[in-house]
């Protein structure tokens, strides 16, 4: 099994808000890459696609509410129990 070197997930349109330096495998940037294509949009960055990336998998998994939900957040775990 051969393993991808991490690739650092800098760019050049760079954001305004709190940094974190992320390196990704060599795969996960290609996908990631594709996923901004698809958008169509050439303002969106790496790092503003991993935030929309990130921000869809924890509302979807419940660490996040909903944007103007009124309802409090359950986690994936907690709301599969069974009673």
């Amino acid at each position: 099994m051969r393993v991808a070197q991490p690739t650092s997930l800098t760019d050049s349109r760079g954001d305004a808000a709190e940094s974190e330096s992320l390196r990704l495998d060599a795969d996960l940037v290609a996908a990631l890459d594709a996923f901004i294509a698809q958008r169509g949009s050439a303002d969106l960055s790496r790092s503003a696609a991993v935030n929309v990336i990130v921000q869809d998998w924890l509302i979807s998994q419940g660490y996040l509410p909903l944007p103007d939900a009124d309802a409090p957040v359950v986690d994936a775990l907690t709301a599969a129990e069974v009673p």
